[in-house]
């Protein structure tokens, strides 16, 4: 007998099947398919995980095969494979609970090697900002700065004009298009490992950890740090809370949708649709009932019990292959600690931005990045989401051609994959809609650069568990 253990968010996980007399598990959802010969995709599983922002279950996307889900233990024998899993649930008492700052501050003081030396991933988002601060004004470490990007795109400005300006030791990798071929091998494994939770065109920023990892550096995120900032999920609170304060989870789906690209036909989507509600209906009943504990702090654990191991945890294996990492806002004691913090302070990342003013008040300087264009930093959450958007409607936004270049790149392997009859026999498929999409963007429609990108990344996950080989 063999028993495993996952963490109490899930951020790793584990992949179990039986094979004959015997059990296979590895953190790698692709070895398990391709060595048990299971490649069938659960569509009742993977519809969260294509539909919405991403899964709302621990199952797996591939029938037969087990995944340990948060706080989980798997006990493994020859014949039978028993998993049972222990979500998560914060501890609402403020005794003897440190304030959300010193408990930050000291994730950013680790025990590391003289040879090593912390790099943050500065962005010029809200949650690295505070992060650098704690950096400057509390770490007694030595640190450096990552950035990937294209070098005109803003969060890559903004983090570059910080780090001059405080002097900063830098390393900006710029995205490029690499060879097609070999190239395509690596792209491949990059989408088995990371379990289709980003589209291909990603690998490009991505895939730089092993030379930070060659310069002996430990990488610090700002991962998950919407957990103190009571700002996702927030379709569900201002047009859905109604659907959970009254018992109707079904409902709140058109407030968690999230569009990748139309390639399925409707008999897929009908068992996609059936499998987001039967999870919507568990997600309920495995919930504390949101009128008791209010429906932000619900929201908030619903980060904690789905985004996280679904989101976070897809990539993490890969990411602890190739660098030392973590992400201090994914700390069990800064979580807890940012369930005791009130809700009110939290709102609109208004505690962030009390933190930045305190240690570091030049940084509440620079602008805030939002998708592809900046806004002032004294902005909140709704006048900074109009601001963006206004920019963005008169053209004041930065378009980002390396997207583009790597699907131009890819368009012979593109064309000969429309027509394979892997693809042309896939019985998921909608094959207008894919024709579609394929001719109109190599016909001049650029809008569908998304979707196909996105299809890309299905196909390679496909190919990655067994379904075909090209």
């Amino acid at each position: 007998m063999v028993e495993c253990f996952s963490d109490q968010f899930g951020l790793r996980t584990l992949y179990i099947s039986r094979l004959a007399n015997s059990v296979i598990f590895t953190t790698r959802l692709d070895w398990v398919a391709l060595i048990t010969g299971k490649s069938e995709i659960d569509f009742e599983q993977f519809g969260s995980h294509w539909l919405t922002f991403n899964q709302l279950s621990y199952g797996c996307l591939v029938k037969g095969i087990q995944r340990l889900g948060p706080g989980g233990v798997a006990i493994c024998k020859p014949t039978s494979i028993e998993i049972h899993n222990t979500l998560w649930l914060p501890n609402f008492s403020p005794e003897d609970s440190p304030p959300l700052e010193q408990t930050l501050t000291s994730l950013l003081n680790p025990e590391i090697e003289n040879s090593h030396v912390l790099s943050l991933g500065l962005s010029g988002g809200l949650d690295s900002r505070l992060l650098l601060a704690c950096l400057l004004a509390k770490s007694k470490k030595r640190f450096s700065l990552h950035l990937f990007g294209h070098s005109d795109e803003p969060d890559v400005r903004v983090a570059q004009q910080i780090a001059n300006d405080y002097h900063l030791d830098q390393h900006f990798f710029p995205e490029s298009i690499p060879k097609i071929g070999t190239n395509l091998i690596v792209l491949r494994e990059y989408i088995a490992k990371t379990c289709l939770t980003t589209p291909a065109s990603s690998w490009l920023k991505l895939r730089f950890y092993p030379e930070l990892n060659r310069m002996n550096r430990i990488m610090i995120d700002g991962g998950m740090g919407e957990i103190a900032r009571r700002q996702f999920l927030n379709r569900i609170y201002w047009k859905g809370r109604r659907k959970l304060l009254h018992d109707s989870p079904v409902e709140i789906f058109p407030y968690i949708q999230s569009h990748r690209a139309s390639i399925f036909n409707s008999e897929t989507i009908d068992v996609m649709r059936r499998g987001i509600n039967q999870q919507l209906i568990s997600m309920r009943d495995e919930m504390p009932p949101v009128d008791k504990i209010g429906v932000e702090i619900f929201l908030d654990l619903l980060i904690v019990r789905y985004r996280f191991p679904n989101y976070a945890g897809m990539d993490q294996s890969r990411i602890d292959e190739e660098i030392v990492n973590y992400m201090p806002f994914a700390q069990p004691s800064f979580v807890q600690a940012a369930f005791r913090t009130p809700v009110q302070i939290k709102r609109g990342g208004k505690l962030f931005r009390k933190f930045i003013h305190t240690l570091q008040p030049a940084l509440t300087n620079y602008p805030l990045v939002k998708g592809m264009t900046t806004y002032p930093y004294r902005f909140s959450t709704v006048p900074a989401s109009l601001y963006t958007k206004a920019k963005a409607a008169i053209g004041f936004q930065f378009h980002n051609p390396i997207r583009q270049e790597f699907l131009l790149s890819l368009k012979e392997y593109i064309n000969d994959l429309i027509v394979s009859s892997e693809v042309k026999n896939f019985p998921a498929y909608n094959q207008n809609a894919l024709q579609n999409m394929v001719k109109g963007y190599f016909g001049g429609n650029k809008n569908l650069a998304g979707e196909l990108d996105w299809w890309i990344s299905f196909e390679l996950w496909r190919q990655s568990i067994g379904q075909f080989k090209s």
